[in-house]
């Protein structure tokens, strides 16, 4: 993964043959944080397309409470992953990265200040 990151006003950026779309995270009926993550390719060449929920922790690393990728010779990816965070009302965002086969930056989605589920 790259350190750089695109600015999340971008709607999409373009790694390799491949256009990723700016990824969302929100919160769903059930409080549970869910972020999504699409990209599309041309040519089937083997890639993975990795997506992370994270909380955004000010002055400490970001942790990770979702993650989930999609592999294979695909012209079209989709990761999606949801989970709780203990009922905690943080900011949080996702972030998306071909982690195989189209390797470049990562592109985040804007901050959602919430409250997760507890469990």
């Amino acid at each position: 993964m790259s350190a750089a990151c695109q600015v999340p006003t971008a709607s999409s950026i373009v790694v390799g043959s491949c256009t990723l779309n700016r990824p969302t995270v929100l919160r769903d009926s059930t409080n549970h944080i869910e972020g999504d993550a699409r990209a599309s390719c041309s040519g089937l060449n083997q890639r993975t397309l990795s997506m992370n929920v994270k909380v955004d922790f000010p002055n400490f690393p970001d942790a990770v409470i979702a993650t989930d990728t999609d592999s294979g010779k695909l012209v079209s990816y989709h990761a999606w992953a949801q989970d709780c965070d203990g009922g905690n009302t943080r900011d949080y965002y996702s972030e998306a990265w071909f982690s195989a086969g189209e390797p470049g930056d990562v592109i985040q989605s804007g901050r959602l200040n919430t409250t997760s589920c507890k469990a």
